[in-house]
């Protein structure tokens, strides 16, 4: 059995596993995104309790093992139950935790990418409202810290400024935003220099600040169509978790 390691750790996904144990895919601040074994887990609360519930934050030991590390033990540090309040929420903590997996190989450290996820956590728990502009910017934090930092300050192509006038589409196979002297044909997405300026900021503001954007309705849909199509480019699909968020975003009355 491989040396004890100690680190924090937010529970991104679990699968049962024989009778009594679990599987838990955790993402942790010293080493990155690992699979563990919980041995027991689901026969007593005595060893683990609460501590490995999806989306909590906890302190865990753990040994390196055969293809799996070894949970020994976790300490709580939040439980994030706000998230359980509504199902935008829950929506909201599976898709950032299914694009952290999605983007970060296993046992390569993201410092900052944990810190940006659990920022994003503590917020769906606590805040009074989900906001979508300042989730948005957590989203391409995300993206950022993988290396995936599309352009939204210029025209990829020609470099002439977005707030410099003029129309722009965002064009995932380009990387960014094509202004409309160098677009190809019409294709992209049509993309105002608001919506641009305001996810940038956003994104670099997180963990630091949870920025909101403010932005209307309509942009807010704008926003939500390029980081959807840039993030099923990058990750090779869309996700099973932007299907149902979607779905919730878009549904009358929300």
């Amino acid at each position: 059995m491989g040396k004890l390691s100690v680190s924090p750790a937010l529970v991104l996904r679990h699968v049962d596993y024989r009778d009594a144990d679990r599987v838990v895919t955790l993402f942790t601040r010293d080493l990155g995104r690992i699979s563990g074994l919980a041995r027991g887990v689901r026969r007593s609360t005595k060893r683990f309790g609460g501590r490995l519930d999806l989306f909590t934050l906890a302190e865990v030991q753990f040994r390196e093992g055969r293809g799996l590390y070894h949970l020994e033990s976790a300490t709580l540090l939040s439980a994030h139950l706000g998230i359980r309040a509504d199902l935008l929420r829950i929506s909201w903590a599976a898709h950032l935790s299914e694009l952290t997996q999605k983007l970060c190989a296993e046992e390569q450290p993201h410092p900052r990418a944990f810190q940006v996820l659990a920022r994003a956590m503590a917020f769906l728990s606590d805040a009074r409202e989900v906001d979508e502009g300042a989730l948005r910017g957590a989203e391409l934090a995300l993206l950022m810290d993988a290396g995936y930092s599309p352009e939204l300050d210029a025209c990829v192509v020609c470099r002439r400024p977005v707030g410099g006038g003029g129309r722009f589409h965002f064009v995932v196979t380009r990387g960014g935003c094509v202004c409309d002297r160098c677009m190809p044909g019409p294709s992209g997405i049509p993309v105002a220099e608001e919506v641009c300026t305001r996810l940038s900021e956003a994104a670099r503001a997180w963990p630091d600040e949870t920025k909101v954007l403010g932005l209307d309705e309509v942009s807010l849909r704008q926003a939500r169509e390029i980081l959807d199509a840039f993030v099923g480019y990058h990750v090779g699909g869309r996700m099973k978790s932007a299907r149902m968020l979607q779905d919730l975003l878009s549904s009358p009355g929300r």
